[in-house]
């Protein structure tokens, strides 16, 4: 009565020994488990950055690696799984546009082409405008395109890259953007005419609104490069533009005539230039015929008067008929002689041509005849060469 039964020993052995091989079964399910966890958890830190894009690895929101070597580049990557780190893709091939519409007159919703009923002047608050140099108001739009180069300093700035999305149209990126064009082309536009900044120096203007964009931005650091700023449209007031149309067209008639006289002028001038030349090739020649009839003159009396040594009367009736002849000659080349004695004395007065005007107005003619010769000439080139 005092011994317990011998038999139930070995089956409570048994069912201990199953008990234990249960657990050590579990366990290893239980390890094999968790390293098949912990290898998935690993395996999901693998990822790609795709072409056209950069990455940045944050590890407890701070940026992973030094310097430049924290950029990831096109390829397969690895990085510890959220929330240990966080990957962050940034599209550095996109170059979006920010439309600038500050200094536009504002148009009602949905209307296609110009208000039929234009106020008479501006609206505060929903027209913008661009004050010039000479206080004259017009108005402007444009357009600024950008990239991304730098990610990590775009982090530091403005976050991941949801700031770049299409819907950020009003985010911090396009904000700083639009106010960096307006401060631009405030001091561009202010320092500029108002005949220049609509008609002669447009392009000037462009330019030198895209070059303080371009500067402005870059002193920021904040990793964005502007591409490219255009002048979309630049208009005068609507309430004035056809003064300013009136204006315009003054000035081109102008521009055309003074050019017209210009070139008037450089035919005048060349003109002249060549009738001055002839004047002085003919005066030249003249000079060294007359030298040269002069010198054979005196060598031939020369000869006359050492061929009659000591008896110069002999000589007399042949310079008559010399002195005779060389007037026939002079008289034979005009067109009307006309001879007057006065006094009692032997001078004679001869009068070539009964008005002296007829030449030099002959002269004029022939000169003016030339000269729209020449004009004539000048402009078929001029339309040859458009």
């Amino acid at each position: 009565m005092s011994g317990a039964p011998g038999p139930r020993r070995p089956l409570e052995d048994a069912g201990a020994e199953s008990l234990a091989a249960a657990l050590r079964t579990s366990f290893r399910l239980l390890q094999v488990m968790m390293i098949v966890v912990v290898l998935l958890y690993l395996g999901s830190g693998f990822f790609k950055v795709q072409s056209g894009e950069q990455a940045i690895v944050l590890r407890f929101g701070r940026v992973v690696g030094p310097g430049d070597g924290a950029l990831l580049e096109e390829g397969l990557h690895w990085s510890f799984p959220f929330p240990v780190d966080e990957v962050l893709r940034y599209p550095v091939a996109r170059q979006p546009i920010v439309d600038v519409d500050t200094f536009r007159y504002a148009k009602p919703p949905g209307l296609v082409g110009e208000e039929s009923n234009i106020p008479k002047g501006l609206i505060p608050g929903r027209d913008g405008h661009n004050i010039t140099a000479n206080s004259n108001i017009i108005h402007t739009s444009w357009s600024v395109q950008y990239r991304l180069t730098d990610p990590i300093a775009f982090f530091k700035r403005f976050g991941g890259p949801e700031a770049l999305e299409e819907g950020a149209a009003e985010g911090p990126v396009h904000r700083l953007l639009r106010a960096a064009v307006n401060n631009a082309v405030v001091r561009v536009i202010g320092a500029t005419p108002v005949d220049a900044a609509l008609y002669t120096a447009t392009r000037d203007l462009n330019e030198s609104v895209a070059a303080r964009v371009a500067r402005h931005v870059s002193g920021l650091d904040v990793g964005l490069e502007v591409t490219r700023v255009q002048l979309r449209d630049i208009v005068p007031p609507r309430q004035c533009r056809e003064e300013f149309e009136l204006a315009k067209k003054a000035d081109e008639e102008r521009e055309k005539a003074i050019q017209q006289a210009q070139g008037r002028a450089r035919v005048t001038r060349e003109t002249a230039k060549g009738e001055a030349a002839r004047i002085l090739a003919r005066a030249e020649g003249y000079a060294s015929r007359v030298v040269s009839s002069a010198s054979r003159d005196a060598k031939a009396m020369g000869q006359l008067l050492a061929a009659y040594p000591g008896e110069p009367g002999k000589l007399r009736p042949l310079l008559e008929r010399m002195h005779v002849e060389a007037v026939e000659d002079f008289l034979s080349a005009v067109d009307e002689v006309t001879v007057a004695r006065r006094g009692p004395g032997d001078d004679i007065w001869v009068l070539i041509s009964r008005d002296p005007q007829i030449a030099r107005e002959r002269d004029k003619l022939r000169r003016d005849r030339e000269r729209d010769e020449e004009l004539e000439r000048f402009k078929q080139e001029q339309a040859g060469a458009k």
